[in-house]
Protein backbone atom coordinates (compact mmCIF):
# COMPACT_ATOMS: atom_id res chain seq x y z
CA UNK A 1 0.00 0.00 0.00
CA UNK A 2 1.08 3.37 -0.65
CA UNK A 3 1.90 5.85 2.09
CA UNK A 4 1.28 9.65 1.85
CA UNK A 5 3.78 11.74 1.27
CA UNK A 6 5.30 13.78 3.70
CA UNK A 7 6.44 17.54 4.34
CA UNK A 8 9.92 16.65 4.25
CA UNK A 9 10.27 15.20 0.78
CA UNK A 10 11.54 17.74 -2.15
CA UNK A 11 9.32 20.41 -3.04
CA UNK A 12 9.50 19.66 -6.64
CA UNK A 13 7.76 16.54 -6.06
CA UNK A 14 4.70 18.66 -4.96
CA UNK A 15 2.19 18.02 -6.99
CA UNK A 16 -0.97 18.46 -4.90
CA UNK A 17 -1.41 21.10 -2.01
CA UNK A 18 -3.95 20.84 1.11
CA UNK A 19 -7.86 21.57 0.71
CA UNK A 20 -9.16 24.71 2.06
CA UNK A 21 -11.31 24.19 5.24
CA UNK A 22 -13.45 27.32 5.56
CA UNK A 23 -13.48 28.87 8.90
CA UNK A 24 -10.29 26.56 10.18
CA UNK A 25 -9.10 28.32 13.31
CA UNK A 26 -5.26 28.70 12.63
CA UNK A 27 -2.60 29.07 15.10
CA UNK A 28 -3.95 26.48 17.51
CA UNK A 29 -1.16 25.80 20.68
CA UNK A 30 1.36 23.96 21.06
CA UNK A 31 3.10 26.05 18.44
CA UNK A 32 3.71 24.06 15.18
CA UNK A 33 1.67 20.86 16.16
CA UNK A 34 -1.54 21.85 14.24
CA UNK A 35 -2.27 23.36 11.07
CA UNK A 36 -5.33 24.48 12.01
CA UNK A 37 -8.69 23.12 14.07
CA UNK A 38 -11.97 22.46 13.53
CA UNK A 39 -14.92 24.65 15.74
CA UNK A 40 -18.15 22.51 16.54
CA UNK A 41 -19.65 25.89 14.90
CA UNK A 42 -18.60 24.08 11.50
CA UNK A 43 -18.82 20.69 11.92
CA UNK A 44 -20.90 18.72 14.42
CA UNK A 45 -23.75 15.60 14.11
CA UNK A 46 -25.66 17.97 12.14
CA UNK A 47 -23.22 19.71 9.88
CA UNK A 48 -20.58 18.79 7.31
CA UNK A 49 -16.75 19.46 7.04
CA UNK A 50 -17.22 21.25 4.03
CA UNK A 51 -13.79 22.33 1.78
CA UNK A 52 -13.05 22.99 -1.35
CA UNK A 53 -10.41 21.97 -3.76
CA UNK A 54 -9.27 24.81 -6.25
CA UNK A 55 -6.99 23.29 -9.23
CA UNK A 56 -5.68 26.86 -10.50
CA UNK A 57 -4.05 26.70 -6.70
CA UNK A 58 -3.38 23.35 -5.44
CA UNK A 59 -2.41 21.22 -8.44
CA UNK A 60 0.62 21.68 -10.76
CA UNK A 61 -1.29 20.34 -13.81
CA UNK A 62 -4.96 20.66 -14.56
CA UNK A 63 -7.16 16.84 -13.47
CA UNK A 64 -8.29 14.73 -15.97
CA UNK A 65 -11.82 13.65 -17.09
CA UNK A 66 -12.70 10.62 -15.13
CA UNK A 67 -10.07 11.36 -12.15
CA UNK A 68 -10.94 10.80 -8.92
CA UNK A 69 -10.20 12.72 -5.75
CA UNK A 70 -10.85 10.73 -2.32
CA UNK A 71 -10.28 12.05 1.17
CA UNK A 72 -8.56 10.06 4.13
CA UNK A 73 -8.60 10.75 7.51
CA UNK A 74 -6.26 9.41 10.22
CA UNK A 75 -4.96 7.05 7.65
CA UNK A 76 -8.05 5.52 5.99
CA UNK A 77 -10.13 6.56 2.96
CA UNK A 78 -13.38 7.91 3.72
CA UNK A 79 -15.38 7.14 0.27
CA UNK A 80 -15.63 10.94 0.00
CA UNK A 81 -14.73 10.95 -3.93
CA UNK A 82 -15.24 13.41 -6.24
CA UNK A 83 -15.05 12.54 -10.09
CA UNK A 84 -14.40 14.45 -12.69
CA UNK A 85 -16.36 15.27 -15.42
CA UNK A 86 -15.88 16.94 -18.69
CA UNK A 87 -15.33 20.35 -17.75
CA UNK A 88 -14.71 20.35 -14.37
CA UNK A 89 -10.86 19.85 -15.00
CA UNK A 90 -9.75 23.39 -13.97
CA UNK A 91 -13.19 23.83 -11.82
CA UNK A 92 -13.03 25.04 -7.98
CA UNK A 93 -15.43 21.33 -6.38
CA UNK A 94 -16.40 20.97 -2.80
CA UNK A 95 -16.10 17.99 -0.24
CA UNK A 96 -17.90 17.42 2.81
CA UNK A 97 -16.96 15.17 5.47
CA UNK A 98 -19.75 13.33 7.30
CA UNK A 99 -19.89 12.88 11.23
CA UNK A 100 -18.02 10.40 12.74
CA UNK A 101 -14.17 10.79 11.40
CA UNK A 102 -13.10 12.92 13.17
CA UNK A 103 -11.35 12.27 17.26
CA UNK A 104 -11.45 14.12 20.02
CA UNK A 105 -7.75 15.38 19.71
CA UNK A 106 -5.32 15.17 17.33
CA UNK A 107 -6.16 14.03 13.49
CA UNK A 108 -5.07 13.68 9.76
CA UNK A 109 -6.10 14.68 6.52
CA UNK A 110 -5.31 15.00 2.98
CA UNK A 111 -7.25 14.31 -0.20
CA UNK A 112 -5.30 11.46 -2.70
CA UNK A 113 -5.93 11.49 -6.64
CA UNK A 114 -5.84 9.01 -8.71
CA UNK A 115 -6.13 8.44 -12.55
CA UNK A 116 -8.08 6.33 -14.17
CA UNK A 117 -7.59 2.64 -14.97
CA UNK A 118 -4.49 3.62 -12.72
CA UNK A 119 -3.13 2.32 -9.36
CA UNK A 120 -0.53 5.26 -9.31
CA UNK A 121 -1.69 8.27 -6.90
CA UNK A 122 -1.03 11.57 -5.89
CA UNK A 123 -1.74 13.13 -2.45
CA UNK A 124 -1.78 15.79 -1.14
CA UNK A 125 1.21 17.61 1.27
CA UNK A 126 1.76 18.38 3.57
CA UNK A 127 -0.98 15.77 5.04
CA UNK A 128 -2.75 18.08 7.79
CA UNK A 129 -2.35 17.83 11.31
CA UNK A 130 -6.21 19.28 13.06
CA UNK A 131 -7.00 19.05 16.16
CA UNK A 132 -10.64 18.88 17.27
CA UNK A 133 -12.38 18.76 20.74
CA UNK A 134 -15.98 16.42 21.26
CA UNK A 135 -17.07 16.43 23.15
CA UNK A 136 -17.28 20.08 24.00
CA UNK A 137 -16.50 20.97 28.15
CA UNK A 138 -19.62 21.81 30.49
CA UNK A 139 -19.36 23.99 33.19
CA UNK A 140 -20.77 24.37 36.53
CA UNK A 141 -20.13 26.50 39.35
CA UNK A 142 -20.74 26.42 43.11
CA UNK A 143 -20.38 29.45 45.70
CA UNK A 144 -22.03 30.06 49.04
CA UNK A 145 -25.22 32.11 49.00
CA UNK A 146 -23.66 35.23 50.20
CA UNK A 147 -20.60 37.04 50.64
CA UNK A 148 -19.87 39.51 54.02
CA UNK A 149 -17.15 41.97 52.83
CA UNK A 150 -16.46 41.88 56.75
CA UNK A 151 -15.23 37.99 56.61
CA UNK A 152 -12.23 37.80 54.14
CA UNK A 153 -12.17 34.41 51.91
CA UNK A 154 -15.83 33.70 52.58
CA UNK A 155 -15.90 34.61 48.86
CA UNK A 156 -14.98 31.45 47.35
CA UNK A 157 -16.52 29.74 43.43
CA UNK A 158 -15.73 26.17 42.72
CA UNK A 159 -15.66 25.96 38.74
CA UNK A 160 -15.42 22.39 37.31
CA UNK A 161 -15.51 21.60 33.65
CA UNK A 162 -16.56 17.94 32.36
CA UNK A 163 -13.56 17.63 29.82
CA UNK A 164 -10.66 19.92 30.80
CA UNK A 165 -8.19 20.81 28.05
CA UNK A 166 -4.83 23.02 28.03
CA UNK A 167 -5.52 26.51 27.13
CA UNK A 168 -9.25 26.75 27.80
CA UNK A 169 -10.02 30.25 28.90
CA UNK A 170 -12.47 30.35 32.43
CA UNK A 171 -14.34 33.79 32.61
CA UNK A 172 -16.63 34.24 36.03
CA UNK A 173 -19.51 36.91 36.31
CA UNK A 174 -20.80 38.34 39.04
CA UNK A 175 -23.29 40.95 38.21
CA UNK A 176 -21.72 42.99 35.66
CA UNK A 177 -18.21 42.56 37.42
CA UNK A 178 -15.99 39.24 35.47
CA UNK A 179 -12.70 38.18 35.36
CA UNK A 180 -10.85 35.49 33.61
CA UNK A 181 -9.55 32.99 36.32
CA UNK A 182 -6.19 31.82 35.68
CA UNK A 183 -5.04 28.28 36.44
CA UNK A 184 -2.53 25.52 35.55
CA UNK A 185 -3.99 23.11 33.66
CA UNK A 186 -5.01 20.32 34.47
CA UNK A 187 -6.48 21.47 37.34
CA UNK A 188 -9.80 20.94 37.44
CA UNK A 189 -12.13 22.03 39.88
CA UNK A 190 -10.61 25.48 39.54
CA UNK A 191 -11.25 27.58 42.73
CA UNK A 192 -11.02 31.99 43.09
CA UNK A 193 -11.80 33.79 46.18
CA UNK A 194 -13.42 37.14 45.68
CA UNK A 195 -10.53 39.89 47.14
CA UNK A 196 -11.74 43.01 48.68
CA UNK A 197 -10.90 45.34 45.58
CA UNK A 198 -13.25 42.12 43.90
CA UNK A 199 -16.06 42.99 46.29
CA UNK A 200 -15.93 46.24 45.99
CA UNK A 201 -16.42 46.80 42.52
CA UNK A 202 -18.92 44.27 42.32
CA UNK A 203 -21.28 46.04 45.12
CA UNK A 204 -23.56 45.14 47.56
CA UNK A 205 -26.91 43.39 46.84
CA UNK A 206 -28.29 40.12 44.95
CA UNK A 207 -26.07 39.11 42.17
CA UNK A 208 -26.67 36.99 39.33
CA UNK A 209 -23.58 34.63 38.92
CA UNK A 210 -22.33 33.03 35.74
CA UNK A 211 -19.35 30.94 34.32
CA UNK A 212 -18.10 30.84 30.77
CA UNK A 213 -15.78 28.04 29.74
CA UNK A 214 -13.90 28.61 25.93
CA UNK A 215 -11.36 26.24 24.78
CA UNK A 216 -9.17 27.80 22.08
CA UNK A 217 -11.19 26.41 19.37
CA UNK A 218 -14.17 29.27 20.14
CA UNK A 219 -15.95 26.30 21.47
CA UNK A 220 -17.79 27.61 24.73
CA UNK A 221 -20.43 26.78 27.20
CA UNK A 222 -22.08 28.56 30.09
CA UNK A 223 -23.14 26.96 33.80
CA UNK A 224 -26.75 27.25 35.01
CA UNK A 225 -27.85 30.56 36.48
CA UNK A 226 -27.18 31.05 40.29
CA UNK A 227 -27.18 34.21 42.46
CA UNK A 228 -25.12 35.73 45.43
CA UNK A 229 -25.64 38.26 47.77
CA UNK A 230 -22.93 40.91 48.01
CA UNK A 231 -22.60 42.77 51.38
CA UNK A 232 -23.53 42.89 55.18
CA UNK A 233 -27.03 41.89 56.39
CA UNK A 234 -30.03 44.98 56.46
CA UNK A 235 -29.23 46.58 60.12
CA UNK A 236 -33.35 46.31 59.29
CA UNK A 237 -35.27 44.10 57.10
CA UNK A 238 -37.35 45.51 53.98
CA UNK A 239 -40.36 43.45 52.66
CA UNK A 240 -40.00 41.72 49.91
CA UNK A 241 -43.02 41.81 47.21
CA UNK A 242 -43.16 40.88 43.65
CA UNK A 243 -46.20 40.97 41.60
CA UNK A 244 -44.50 39.04 38.83
CA UNK A 245 -46.85 41.60 36.64
CA UNK A 246 -44.08 42.91 34.36
CA UNK A 247 -40.62 41.72 35.97
CA UNK A 248 -39.11 38.84 37.96
CA UNK A 249 -37.25 41.48 40.59
CA UNK A 250 -34.62 38.74 41.01
CA UNK A 251 -36.98 34.95 40.98
CA UNK A 252 -35.45 33.16 38.93
CA UNK A 253 -37.23 30.70 36.69
CA UNK A 254 -35.87 26.68 37.04
CA UNK A 255 -37.06 23.44 36.01
CA UNK A 256 -40.24 23.58 36.40
CA UNK A 257 -40.53 26.25 34.82
CA UNK A 258 -41.00 24.95 32.01
CA UNK A 259 -42.64 27.07 28.76
CA UNK A 260 -43.59 29.56 31.68
CA UNK A 261 -43.14 33.50 31.47
CA UNK A 262 -44.53 37.07 32.48
CA UNK A 263 -47.25 37.39 30.07
CA UNK A 264 -50.90 38.31 29.83
CA UNK A 265 -53.74 35.79 29.72
CA UNK A 266 -57.39 35.74 29.56
CA UNK A 267 -58.82 34.66 32.66
CA UNK A 268 -62.49 35.72 33.44
CA UNK A 269 -63.28 38.04 30.61
CA UNK A 270 -60.01 40.31 31.60
CA UNK A 271 -56.78 40.60 30.85
CA UNK A 272 -54.49 38.98 33.62
CA UNK A 273 -50.30 40.05 33.39
CA UNK A 274 -48.55 37.45 35.94
CA UNK A 275 -46.57 34.42 35.43
CA UNK A 276 -48.16 31.87 33.54
CA UNK A 277 -46.99 28.05 32.80
CA UNK A 278 -48.63 25.75 30.49
CA UNK A 279 -47.81 22.32 29.70
CA UNK A 280 -49.02 21.23 26.41
CA UNK A 281 -45.18 20.74 24.94
CA UNK A 282 -45.50 17.04 23.81
CA UNK A 283 -43.63 15.50 26.97
CA UNK A 284 -46.20 13.74 29.26
CA UNK A 285 -44.02 14.24 32.31
CA UNK A 286 -40.95 15.82 33.70
CA UNK A 287 -43.35 18.72 34.63
CA UNK A 288 -42.44 18.45 39.04
CA UNK A 289 -39.77 20.67 40.62
CA UNK A 290 -38.26 24.26 41.24
CA UNK A 291 -40.25 26.59 39.15
CA UNK A 292 -38.76 30.07 40.96
CA UNK A 293 -35.85 30.44 43.42
CA UNK A 294 -34.22 33.86 45.04
CA UNK A 295 -31.83 33.98 48.24
CA UNK A 296 -32.77 36.47 50.93
CA UNK A 297 -30.23 38.22 53.37
CA UNK A 298 -32.48 37.69 56.84
CA UNK A 299 -31.97 38.99 60.05
CA UNK A 300 -33.25 37.49 63.57
CA UNK A 301 -37.61 36.92 62.97
CA UNK A 302 -40.23 35.32 62.13
CA UNK A 303 -41.31 35.42 58.87
CA UNK A 304 -44.01 34.44 56.18
CA UNK A 305 -43.48 33.77 52.67
CA UNK A 306 -46.42 33.89 50.57
CA UNK A 307 -47.41 33.40 46.92
CA UNK A 308 -50.95 33.26 44.87
CA UNK A 309 -51.35 30.31 42.35
CA UNK A 310 -54.47 29.28 40.67
CA UNK A 311 -54.91 26.22 37.76
CA UNK A 312 -55.49 28.21 34.66
CA UNK A 313 -59.26 26.48 34.13
CA UNK A 314 -59.12 26.89 29.83
CA UNK A 315 -60.08 23.17 29.63
CA UNK A 316 -61.73 22.73 32.99
CA UNK A 317 -64.95 20.63 31.61
CA UNK A 318 -62.34 17.71 29.91
CA UNK A 319 -62.52 14.70 32.72
CA UNK A 320 -59.13 13.41 34.19
CA UNK A 321 -57.27 16.10 34.05
CA UNK A 322 -54.29 16.52 36.68
CA UNK A 323 -54.21 19.25 39.41
CA UNK A 324 -51.32 21.22 39.72
CA UNK A 325 -48.94 20.69 43.41
CA UNK A 326 -47.85 24.24 44.46
CA UNK A 327 -45.97 25.28 48.12
CA UNK A 328 -43.40 28.14 48.81
CA UNK A 329 -40.48 25.97 50.92
CA UNK A 330 -37.25 27.34 52.01
CA UNK A 331 -33.42 25.57 51.84
CA UNK A 332 -34.32 25.24 55.97
CA UNK A 333 -35.03 21.62 56.43
CA UNK A 334 -36.46 22.07 59.40
CA UNK A 335 -39.30 24.30 58.11
CA UNK A 336 -41.18 21.25 56.21
CA UNK A 337 -43.09 22.02 53.04
CA UNK A 338 -46.86 21.80 52.71
CA UNK A 339 -47.94 21.07 48.90
CA UNK A 340 -51.49 22.14 48.48
CA UNK A 341 -54.08 21.16 45.16
CA UNK A 342 -54.79 23.88 43.21
CA UNK A 343 -58.53 23.51 41.92
CA UNK A 344 -59.80 23.74 38.43
CA UNK A 345 -61.73 27.07 39.07
CA UNK A 346 -59.47 29.86 37.74
CA UNK A 347 -59.82 31.54 41.35
CA UNK A 348 -56.35 32.70 42.72
CA UNK A 349 -55.62 31.04 45.91
CA UNK A 350 -53.01 31.96 48.63
CA UNK A 351 -50.08 29.50 49.36
CA UNK A 352 -47.87 30.17 52.66
CA UNK A 353 -45.40 29.00 55.02
CA UNK A 354 -43.74 30.59 58.02
CA UNK A 355 -40.55 30.26 59.37
CA UNK A 356 -38.12 31.56 61.69
CA UNK A 357 -34.31 33.50 61.49
CA UNK A 358 -32.26 32.93 64.71
CA UNK A 359 -29.08 34.71 63.21
CA UNK A 360 -28.39 37.19 60.00
CA UNK A 361 -27.67 35.30 56.92
CA UNK A 362 -29.04 34.04 53.43
CA UNK A 363 -31.63 31.52 53.04
CA UNK A 364 -32.79 30.57 49.16
CA UNK A 365 -36.34 30.46 48.68
CA UNK A 366 -38.59 28.20 46.25
CA UNK A 367 -41.87 28.26 44.65
CA UNK A 368 -42.76 24.53 43.98
CA UNK A 369 -44.62 22.23 41.72
CA UNK A 370 -45.10 18.41 42.82
CA UNK A 371 -47.56 17.80 39.85
CA UNK A 372 -45.09 15.82 37.12
CA UNK A 373 -47.95 14.77 34.66
CA UNK A 374 -48.76 17.61 32.01
CA UNK A 375 -51.98 16.75 31.17
CA UNK A 376 -53.65 20.00 32.66
CA UNK A 377 -50.81 20.73 34.41
CA UNK A 378 -51.38 24.79 33.70
CA UNK A 379 -50.63 27.14 36.27
CA UNK A 380 -50.49 30.82 37.04
CA UNK A 381 -48.13 32.50 39.76
CA UNK A 382 -48.10 36.04 41.07
CA UNK A 383 -48.06 38.23 44.06
CA UNK A 384 -44.89 37.01 45.54
CA UNK A 385 -44.57 38.05 50.00
CA UNK A 386 -41.71 37.90 52.39
CA UNK A 387 -42.67 39.62 55.15
CA UNK A 388 -41.33 40.01 58.59
CA UNK A 389 -44.01 39.05 61.04
CA UNK A 390 -42.86 39.02 64.64
CA UNK A 391 -39.17 40.77 65.67
CA UNK A 392 -39.21 39.56 69.24
CA UNK A 393 -40.03 42.81 70.36
CA UNK A 394 -43.24 43.10 68.74
CA UNK A 395 -45.58 43.02 65.67
CA UNK A 396 -44.01 43.97 62.43
CA UNK A 397 -45.98 43.26 59.43
CA UNK A 398 -49.73 41.40 59.64
CA UNK A 399 -49.39 37.74 58.26
CA UNK A 400 -52.05 36.81 55.90
CA UNK A 401 -54.05 34.03 56.56
CA UNK A 402 -53.33 30.53 55.70
CA UNK A 403 -54.52 29.15 52.63
CA UNK A 404 -57.81 26.42 53.33
CA UNK A 405 -56.68 24.06 50.18
CA UNK A 406 -56.69 20.56 50.23
CA UNK A 407 -52.69 19.53 51.58
CA UNK A 408 -51.92 17.12 49.40
CA UNK A 409 -50.61 13.89 51.11
CA UNK A 410 -49.67 11.52 47.96
CA UNK A 411 -46.36 10.40 46.43
CA UNK A 412 -43.98 13.13 46.07
CA UNK A 413 -41.06 13.07 43.34
CA UNK A 414 -37.87 13.86 44.02
CA UNK A 415 -37.31 18.08 43.50
CA UNK A 416 -33.82 18.40 42.07
CA UNK A 417 -32.65 22.33 43.88
CA UNK A 418 -30.73 24.81 42.22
Amino acid sequence: MDTPRTAAQDDAALVLRPMDINGMKRDVLPTGTYHGGIPLSIHSSLIKLYMTIDPSRTLSKPLGVNDTVELWVNGKPTSVIKIIKPGEENATYSMELPWGWLNDGANTMFYRMTRPGSHNHEDSIPVLNLLFHYPASTITVSHPPSVDPAQPGTGTFTLTRSYPRAYDEVTLTVGTWSKTIPYAHPANPITYTLTAADLQQIGDGTHPVSVRTVDQLGNSSVSPPSSIVIGTAPAEWVDHYTSLAEAYNGWIPYHAARSGSIRPHVMGNQTVNAFFNFTDQGETDGFAGVILYQDFLFIPGQYQFTFEGTHVADSSHIPNLENPILYPTTSMPEFPSIPRVVPKDGVWHLFAIEFTITQKGSVRMYINNDQDSSNGNDFGLRNIRIVRVESGAGSMSVPAEQSKLRVYTGPRPAITYP
